[in-house]
């Protein structure tokens, strides 16, 4: 996966899409929002997600960046890992390939839980 070409870019702005816990709780009230959780299957089996039924695509998949291309570039995405990083990374993709609303859970699943 070629996701480190984004590492100059996240290293300057690396909290530019992250939110708050609580932000996060209200984001995912919003309708238009999909929760996009990039975590694998044997995480979100020991810590579920924020909603019932997220939007999953597991990062470490070979196909995730062509996965990721599918979805739609005009949708609202809050993006969530197990710490944080995954998901921040992901928003620097999504950016790079046209995506404009999206918000990284700051600190991921285990901040949440903490």
């Amino acid at each position: 996966m070629e996701l480190t070409k984004y590492s100059d870019i996240i290293e300057k702005q690396e909290d530019k899409f992250d939110v708050e816990k609580e932000e996060a709780l209200r984001l995912i009230t919003d309708p238009n929002v999909v929760v996009l959780d990039v975590r694998t299957p044997e995480e979100i089996a020991e810590v579920p997600s924020l909603v019932e039924d997220p939007l999953n695509i597991n990062y470490y998949d070979e196909d995730f960046e062509s996965k990721i291309e599918e979805l739609n570039r005009e949708g609202e995405y809050l993006v969530v890992c197990r710490s944080g990083n995954r998901s921040m990374r992901t928003c620097f993709m999504m950016e790079a390939k046209g995506f404009k609303k999206l918000y990284n859970l700051k600190d991921g699943m285990d901040g949440c839980n903490a």
